[in-house]
Order: C-alpha cells, then structure tokens, then sequence
C-alpha cells in the first residue's frame, strides 16, 4: 500500500505540474501576443502620424501651388491687357488753330 501512495502521490504531482506548466505556458503565450499587438498599436499610431503629417504637407503645397496659380493668371491677364491696349488704334490727336 506504500507504493501505491507514492505513485499516486507522484502521479498527483506530475499532473499538478503540467497544469502549472501548461498555464505557465499560456499566460506567457498571451503575453507575447498581447505584446505583439501592442507593438503593431504603436506602429499604426506612428504610421498615422506620418499620414497626418504628410496630409498637412500636402495641404500646404496645394496652398502653394494655388497661389502660385492665381499669380500666373494675374499675370497673363495683364500681359494680354497690356497686348490688347497696345494693338488698339490710337486716334490721331488733331491740333486745331484757333483763328481769331
């Protein structure tokens, strides 16, 4: 009867430890995982952030360039004014002598 208590015994043991072994396991499982994921959160919040900065970038070059537009126009309107001013006849200017 002895040694059926401690093969019980053992068994009972080996049993525990494996479930404490196996949790063990799992929590460190878990823990990789949830620290992957943390780290793929972080990535994302630095990837948004480049997204957002590079959005306000793009916003200001657009502002850029659409200020540069409205001078171009400016300036082609007022070389073709000046064009057209210059090619308009001009009236010959008559001197009149008054007689007396």
């Amino acid at each position: 009867m002895q040694w059926e208590n401690v093969i019980a015994d053992a068994y009972t043991q080996r049993l525990k430890r494996d479930r404490e072994n196996s949790m063990e396991t799992k929590v460190f499982e878990i823990s990789e995982r949830v620290e992957n994921i943390a780290g793929r959160i972080s990535e994302t919040q630095s990837s948004k952030d480049i997204v957002h900065h590079l959005d306000r970038r793009m916003d200001s070059m657009e502002e850029k360039i659409s200020s540069i537009l409205q001078f171009l126009n400016a300036e082609r309107n007022r070389k073709l004014l000046n064009k057209t001013e210059k090619n308009k006849e001009i009236p010959a200017v008559t001197f009149r002598h008054k007689s007396y």
